[in-house]
C-alpha cells in the first residue's frame, strides 16, 4: 500500500453520552468509513475524568474493531486524568490518580499489537505502524502544578524526550515519523 492514512482527534471533552457523544462517535465512524489505517486520539476525551463516557466509547470502537494497538493509539490529556473539583491543594495531584488508572485499564487494548512502550508509564507509547511509518503518542500534561490552568502548558520530561529520541534512532529506516501529543510543550 503506497499511502498510509492516519486520523488524529483531540479534545472531544465529553461529559455524558448525549448529543456531543454521538457527534464524536459519528466523527470516528466517518474516519473508519473513509478508510484510515490508524486513528490517534490525543487527550481530553472527557471533560472531568469521567469513566463512563470513555467506557461506552471504547465499547463502541471495540464493536467496530478499532481498539487494537495496530489500529488505535491514545494519549491522555489533563481532563482525562484530573477531575474537576474544588479540592485544595491542587499540587498534590500527581500520578497516578485513580482516573488515570481507570483510563489506562479501559484503553489497555490499544497498547497491544505493535506497540513498544518507551517507559514504565504507558505514555509515551511508540509504534511501528507500517514499513514506512512510526508513531509516538505523548501525554504532555504538566503534573505537580498548584494551578489547574498551568496543566495546559504542557511538558515533556527529559526521560520522555530521551525515550522518543531513542525510538526514532532505532527506526531510521522509516521515512515517516509521526509525533502526536495533546498539549504543545513550553
Amino acid at each position: 500500500k503506497s499511502n498510509y492514512r492516519i486520523a488524529h482527534f483531540s479534545d472531544f471533552h465529553l461529559s455524558d453520552t448525549g448529543k456531543e457523544f454521538e457527534r464524536a462517535s459519528r466523527l470516528l465512524r466517518s474516519a473508519i468509513e473513509f478508510g484510515v489505517d490508524h486513528m490517534v486520539i490525543t487527550g481530553d476525551i472527557v471533560d472531568a475524568a469521567q469513566t463512563e463516557p470513555v467506557r461506552i466509547l471504547w465499547g463502541r470502537l471495540g464493536r467496530w474493531g478499532w481498539t487494537s494497538g495496530t489500529k488505535m493509539t491514545l494519549a491522555p490529556g489533563n481532563h482525562d486524568i484530573f477531575p474537576v473539583t474544588k479540592q485544595f491543594p491542587y499540587y498534590t495531584w500527581g500520578r497516578p490518580t485513580e482516573h488515570f488508572e481507570r483510563l489506562c485499564e479501559l484503553t489497555r487494548s490499544c497498547r497491544r499489537g505493535q506497540c513498544v512502550q518507551a517507559l514504565d508509564n504507558p505514555y509515551p507509547s511508540a509504534k511501528v505502524l507500517s514499513p514506512a511509518v512510526v508513531l509516538v503518542a505523548l501525554d504532555s500534561t504538566r503534573n505537580h502544578q498548584q494551578l489547574p490552568f498551568r496543566w495546559a502548558e504542557g511538558e515533556l520530561p527529559l526521560p520522555h524526550r530521551r525515550a522518543v529520541s531513542a525510538f526514532f534512532r532505532k527506526h531510521l529506516d522509516k521515512p515517516h515519523r509521526v509525533v502526536a501529543m495533546h498539549h504543545t510543550p513550553l
